[in-house]
């Protein structure tokens, strides 16, 4: 996420001083130089205007409007009405496209680009929806999504259209901006088809400084800023495997970027795996801690609940675990029991703060067993406990499912007759 955002910011810094727009981030750093020589006074002036509505808008108006599109419209009437000479939009035309003739004549020699095409906009369209999950802490039905992309691209292809998938900025750009339903989507679709039918000549006069003014919001709001406060404790192979995921994506794409990513994170994974194979791991049934869970069930139902984090608990894992969390409909108290003794990856960190902040957002306290001493100074390090609070962090079950006993007859309400 950090790479779409500086992607964003990088590609819009020519447009802004009202240079020609390039299409990747290194031949925008290569020409930002020569750009800086000869700016637009006039798109610098309608790209600051823009930056200065989108942070200043009041907020009796951006509960109407979104602040960025605000920004936006004001930015283009000023410089309408000034008559200002810079670079605007351009192209946008009134005429909607008409159904083209299909040629199967050379269907054969279509079909392996047509699967290529296809892979790589579902695998575009799969990454989006783990960031639009990761955003919104929501779970979307990637099948679903892919299935209605495609029926889509169909669509589309019969009025001559080239495939599409989801965007990552445009969905992180539109969560960002308040939209955060399907809804969000259809009304982007329907106000687009609104500019194209009656707004054309109002949007080819939008500077393209001001846009760029809007995008450089945008990207400033994608970049994930808790990374920088953990950074400094980080391991130093997960940093090696986020600045590569972070460099790539930049400079080639964001499908190569997430894949090396995956690939180096494995490897590392398998060497900490092979270097621990001489380690000897106890046996996790533990009847003792079995008689406990079975005894609370009995008398508390399921209000209280134990789970058990058992392996290695890292970024591989941590999707799996969050989803044990979804449907805990009842429980007022959840026991998480990490049984590594080991301490945990920024991922997991990342996951381990998400969980706590679903079962704060059902109304449910959690509370953490951990192994050892290490591992809770690298809990409060990374200011975990903070969040959780130290009173619910234990080193054993026992005392972990005494203290939620206690907390839950405190907390429930005396019948009166």
């Amino acid at each position: 996420m950090n790479a779409v955002g500086m992607i964003l910011i990088i590609l819009q810094i020519n447009p802004f001083i009202g240079a020609k727009t390039l299409a990747t981030p290194a031949l925008a750093l290569e020409s930002a130089p020569k750009a800086l020589l000869s700016i637009n006074e006039n798109a610098l002036v309608a790209g600051i205007l823009t930056l200065a509505l989108i942070f200043w808008t009041p907020k009796f108006i951006t509960k109407i409007i979104p602040a960025q599109i605000f920004a936006l419209v004001a930015a283009t009437i000023v410089t309408i009405a000034y008559g200002l000479d810079l670079p605007t939009v351009q192209g946008v035309s009134s005429h909607l496209p008409q159904i083209v003739q299909a040629d199967f004549s050379n269907i054969k020699t279509l079909i392996i680009p047509a699967l290529i095409i296809a892979v790589v906009c579902s695998s575009e369209s799969l990454l989006s929806n783990l960031v639009v999950d990761s955003l919104t802490k929501t779970k979307c039905n990637g099948n679903k999504m892919v299935l209605a992309q495609g029926i889509g691209n169909i669509v589309c292809s019969l009025f001559g259209a080239i495939g599409g998938s989801g965007a990552t900025m445009r969905s992180a750009a539109a969560i960002k901006a308040g939209g955060s339903s399907r809804l969000c989507a259809i009304i982007c679709s329907v106000i687009l088809l609104l500019i194209i039918l009656f707004g054309c000549d109002f949007a080819n006069k939008i500077p393209l400084s001001a846009l760029a003014a809007v995008l450089f919001k945008v990207g400033w709001d994608i970049i994930d800023t808790k990374l920088l406060k953990v950074i400094k404790y980080a391991p130093k192979q997960d940093l090696f495997v986020m600045f590569s995921v972070f460099v790539l994506t930049i400079f080639y794409d964001i499908i190569l970027g997430v894949s090396t990513g995956i690939v180096l994170s494995a490897l590392i994974f398998a060497k900490q795996i092979a270097d621990k194979a001489n380690v000897k791991i106890k046996d996790i049934e533990d009847e003792h801690a079995i008689f406990l869970e079975k005894k609370l069930k009995d008398e508390m139902g399921y209000k209280i609940r134990v789970v058990h984090i058992f392996g290695e608990f890292f970024f591989g894992s941590a999707t799996q675990i969050i989803s044990h969390f979804e449907e805990v409909l009842g429980t007022k108290y959840i026991i998480i029991c990490y049984e590594s003794e080991n301490i945990l990856d920024i991922s997991a960190i990342f996951a381990l703060e998400d969980i706590i902040t679903r079962l704060k957002s059902q109304e449910i306290s959690a509370q953490l067993v951990i192994k050892n001493k290490e591992i809770f100074d690298q809990l409060e390090k990374l200011k975990i406990t903070e969040q959780l609070g130290e009173h619910n962090i234990f080193y054993s079950e026992e005392e972990a499912i005494e203290h939620a006993k206690k907390l839950l007859k405190s907390n429930t309400p005396k019948k009166h007759r």
